[in-house]
């Protein structure tokens, strides 16, 4: 399918306005259909604020005061984003104009994941992505919320338009050190752009040029930009709380997610794919004062599950985290708690778990996860038909999506832009769920929003297959 610069115009004018009246509408109207509490703040919004206002009003960069696991819960990105807006509208309007200044990046992520198609696949492809990110609900129900879902998608998308097609720049190197710092401050796993742009340009010419001088500084250049942003982040943290933070530290710090609630989640996490299902133990724990039924396998032995029962009555008397969820019989405070106690105890669960079940724990679930993140159909609390087709939409997109990755793969000339999108999604999955194992499909967002330029690419190369066979015949 070949263009011209004046359908290419005409496209680009119709599917700007359409993503733009579709995300306006949302934001003003549409998030009543969707949001049953406030469109704008979900459980992890506060942190990204207080972040900024303890910093703003009180000169410390934390969203608990008083409360050291705070002080580095949150990188500052996101919370400098938020700020700005605070700054220039006020407390009043900040969360609105925060939502249309979302809604506006996301309309121009419609532009560029466009040019970023017509570049390495073809005006066919380019038109195919840009429709159905267009459309896309997965990232437009996130356009209201304060949080960093939003923020992180369009930095992915303007990392992968500048890697692609920004390649005359003078700036290319410095862009690209810079971009996967400022991916890295909304979140840290965005910090991979760094190694997956020096990749990209590595690939672009013959082996025997990586090694030349002029373009071993170009190299040098992007590592130098990122290290300079990204180093005052980890010094800033030791100064501030004597330990070595490199990212963030684990479950951002909250103080109803202390080692005693973090260390039982990670064990369920050893056994378990399912956040519902940890969910509904923890709810369990919280609100009853039944005896909790785990999974016989997942112990040892008798012995084994005896001390389990044991420690899941420490979280009901003494666990800080467990007091804050609502525990009613619980009388810890945070200065005098067992936290160390149920935190060494839910460790030597995970421990014995992992020894007498390494394969299932390495493997098996991980890979349960992984199905579970393709083919998702159901939300906490929320089994309607409209959600469930929701996420089936999802599941066809990613197949395609997966397709797509297959396809770059087996070509004979392989499409060095569209390898590097895929190495992105692959990192994203393989890291979610063999690793982080905490999983949530709003972490896969970005890996889904490029996973769309796959898919164009699978679908174009459909209808192209599909187009020359009719012709022949």
């Amino acid at each position: 399918m070949k263009t011209d610069n004046k359908k290419e115009r005409l496209f680009l004018i119709v599917i700007l306005l359409l993503s733009l009246c579709l995300r306006l509408l949302f934001i003003t109207k549409g998030y009543r259909i969707y949001y049953t509490v406030s469109p704008y703040i979900n459980n992890d919004s506060a942190s990204f604020t207080d972040s900024f206002l303890n910093w703003w009003h009180y000169g410390v960069y934390t969203h608990t005061l008083n409360y050291i696991p705070g002080y580095t819960g949150r990188q500052p990105g996101y919370p400098l984003f938020w700020g700005i807006h605070y700054l220039i509208f006020g407390a009043k309007h900040v969360y609105q104009a925060v939502s249309v200044t979302q809604a506006l990046l996301d309309v121009v992520a419609t532009l560029l994941l466009f040019q970023i198609a017509k570049k390495t696949i073809s005006f066919t492809g380019a038109v195919i992505t840009a429709t159905i990110y267009c459309f896309y609900p997965f990232i437009i129900v996130w356009l209201t919320i304060t949080g960093s879902e939003a923020l992180a998608t369009f930095i992915t998308v303007l990392f992968f338009w500048h890697l692609f097609c920004n390649t005359q720049s003078k700036y290319y190197f410095f862009w690209i050190g810079a971009l996967a710092a400022i991916g890295f401050y909304v979140r840290p796993y965005l910090g991979i752009f760094l190694p997956l742009g020096l990749l990209y340009a590595l690939i672009q010419q013959p082996f025997k040029l990586l090694f030349i001088w002029d373009n071993f500084k170009k190299y040098l250049l992007a590592s130098l930009v990122f290290l300079v942003l990204y180093l005052p982040w980890p010094i800033r943290n030791y100064i501030a709380t004597k330990q070595v933070v490199l990212t963030n530290i684990k479950y951002s710090g909250y103080t109803d997610l202390a080692p005693d609630m973090a260390s039982f989640i990670d064990w369920n996490y050893c056994w378990n794919t399912d956040v519902y299902e940890e969910m509904k133990y923890r709810d369990q724990i919280i609100h009853t004062n039944e005896k909790i039924i785990f999974p016989a396998e997942i112990f040892a032995d008798t012995n084994e599950k005896l001390f389990a029962d044991s420690i899941i009555q420490l979280c009901r008397q003494c666990g800080s985290s467990w007091k804050e969820w609502g525990v009613k019989d619980n009388t810890a405070t945070r200065d005098t708690n067992c936290n160390q106690q149920i935190n060494d105890g839910f460790r030597k669960l995970a421990d014995s778990y992992k020894a007498h079940h390494y394969t299932t724990y390495l493997f098996r679930f991980p890979l349960i996860a992984f199905k579970n993140a393709v083919f998702k159909s159901e939300a906490y609390q929320d089994n309607s038909k409209a959600k469930k087709l929701l996420f089936g939409y999802r599941t066809i997109i990613v197949l395609f999506s997966f397709a797509g990755i297959l396809l770059v793969i087996l070509h004979k000339r392989r499409n060095k832009a569209l390898l590097m999108a895929s190495l992105f999604i692959l990192f994203q999955y393989i890291f979610l769920c063999f690793f982080y194992r905490h999983l949530e499909i709003r972490y896969l967002l970005q890996a889904d929003v490029i996973g769309i330029l796959l898919c164009g690419y699978f679908l174009t190369a459909a209808i192209t297959k599909y187009t020359n066979r009719k012709t022949s015949i």
